[in-house]
């Protein structure tokens, strides 16, 4: 795919679909130079212009300095300063040009034309801006979608100046033709008679006729660095488009800066095997941007897991991908959601091992991070049973699992979570009635069926054990003599379990005392 360039009149590929700004990604800079320039906020203009490239210095910077104040005070002594507006800017463009631009270069950076002279629309516009800013005349620096131009007096004159131009590099618009300009507006209603008291016709003319964006010097660095990452974005070198994009927006902080990103790392991510922490460090990269896609984000992490704890054992890689996502991830929801994925994969990670402590311990902090989780429900409902279910029993089981409905209320609709709660209340009430103890096994019985009840799919239960249940319960009866009672409890067993062999003998034993 070929990426448009905001140099001079380059026409490439179809315009972007803008999307909001986002934290940058891991930068690598060229030099310390750079590094330095790029991390302070209060760089001068001139530096942010000379931080690229690997010869960047603060010493070679010095030296551009040095010639361009020497260039300014120049000019400043010379009779040319007193000259009309128009006459200024047209001499002024003809010496810069003469004293520093030498050969068109389609892309070329800020340094060079103090190198080789080379320049193009960007690296000139910035030099006349400079000289401008020395000279304390004011200038309004317009970005178009291929191309960047200055202008000068903004707001009275509005000379338009093209730095790539020799001839006709400038564009001074007659007062005829504002004036024009603001009838046409009038006749149309898109202004009143009282706007132009209260803003004056030229600013009004600006407002409707000069749309375009308008960009300092420190945004026109970064369009610098932008051109760069285009130029490799169209050589394939993505990781170094991507690395350049994330140090164009600390100057150049725009929309289409994130959407080139995106498109960056959504071609990064068609060939990442996602098995080291540069995937992972783009992965995040790519989540920090907005309007962008976090379920994308979600289930790549979710293979990655998958892949490096389940598959490989590689626990290490794991723990590192999240720590490095909870320190870098600025969507705390997001966060927080790939968290949770994390430690349910170490769930799964430690349930290899046969360590059901572990397994619990982080099937219980996945549930904590994503509440709402399915997935990460049932697997904490089977982590909590595995746990326990062979070391306890009876009422001691039940009081564990009765503190863990405490906990998690979503475990009394949770299927799996009730069949073994059934099967320990059926056991409890077997072994009462058995005992003659009916005052608990009642209560054991009645308990056993509620459970059943609350269960979505009660066919998981085994069919055989819900026979017993019954058949237990209405033979403690048979030998209680309490045979009616006997008989409809046995009655209500067998529409449950049709042909249960205990269940038929004792409703015959009932039906024949009945008799």
């Amino acid at each position: 795919m070929k990426y448009l360039s905001v140099v001079c009149f380059l026409l490439a590929s179809a315009p972007f679909v803008y999307s909001q700004a986002a934290v940058t990604g891991p930068e690598k800079y060229q030099t310390a130079y750079e590094q330095e320039v790029l991390l302070n906020g209060n760089a001068s203009h001139l530096d942010q212009l000379m931080a690229m490239g690997d010869g960047a210095s603060k010493e070679r910077t010095l030296g551009v300095k040095k010639e361009l104040d020497a260039f300014i005070n120049e000019i400043k002594g010379s009779e040319l300063m007193r000259a009309p507006e128009v006459k200024l800017m047209k001499e002024l463009h003809k010496k810069v040009r003469k004293r520093f631009l030498g050969e068109y270069q389609y892309i070329s950076p800020f340094h060079a034309i103090f190198e080789t002279g080379q320049y193009n629309c960007v690296s000139a516009t910035a030099l006349f801006a400079l000289v401008l800013e020395g000279l304390n005349i004011p200038y309004a620096i317009q970005e178009q979608p291929t191309h960047v131009y200055i202008m000068a007096y903004p707001d009275t004159k509005a000379i338009s100046i093209e730095m790539t131009a020799v001839k006709n590099a400038y564009y001074l618009p007659s007062r005829k033709d504002i004036t024009k300009s603001i009838g046409t507006l009038l006749e149309l209603n898109v202004i009143t008679e009282e706007d132009i008291r209260n803003k004056g016709e030229l600013q009004i003319y600006h407002a409707f006729y000069n749309t375009n964006s308008v960009v300092d010097l420190t945004q026109l660095a970064g369009i610098q660095y932008f051109n760069e990452a285009i130029v490799a974005a169209n050589i394939e070198d993505y990781e170094e488009a991507f690395n350049i994009a994330c140090k164009t927006e600390k100057l150049y902080d725009v929309e289409k800066i994130q959407v080139f990103k995106a498109e960056i790392l959504s071609t990064l991510f068609a060939d990442a095997k996602f098995d080291s922490m540069k995937d992972i460090t783009y992965l995040a990269s790519y989540a920090n941007l907005e309007k962008v896609d976090h379920k994308k984000v979600y289930y790549q992490y979710l293979s990655f897991l998958h892949e490096q704890l389940v598959t490989k054992g590689n626990r290490e890689l794991a723990d590192s991908s999240h720590t490095y996502f909870v320190q870098t991830l600025t969507d705390s929801s997001l966060s927080k959601s790939l968290s949770a994925l994390y430690y349910f994969g170490m769930s799964e990670y430690f349930s290899n091992a046969y360590n059901l402590k572990k397994r619990l311990e982080y099937a219980e902090l996945a549930h904590s991070n994503d509440l709402e989780n399915q997935n990460i429900k049932g697997w904490l409902a089977e982590s909590i049973v595995q746990s326990f279910v062979d070391k306890y029993e009876g009422e001691e089981l039940l009081s564990k699992m009765d503190d863990y409905i405490k906990r998690y209320p979503y475990l009394e609709t949770h299927n799996r979570f009730l069949m073994i709660y059934f099967y320990g209340c059926q056991e409890l009430s077997y072994y009462y009635y058995e005992d003659d103890d009916g005052e608990n096994g009642k209560k054991y019985f009645d308990l056993a069926i509620r459970t059943r009840n609350a269960m979505e799919d009660k066919e998981v239960l085994d069919e055989e054990q819900v026979g017993w249940l019954y058949a237990e319960a209405g033979a403690y009866l048979l030998r209680k003599r309490r045979n009616e009672e006997a008989l409809k409890i046995l009655e209500e067993g067998l529409k449950l379990v049709p042909d249960h062999e205990r269940i038929l003998a004792r409703i015959e034993i009932a039906r024949e005392r009945m008799k």
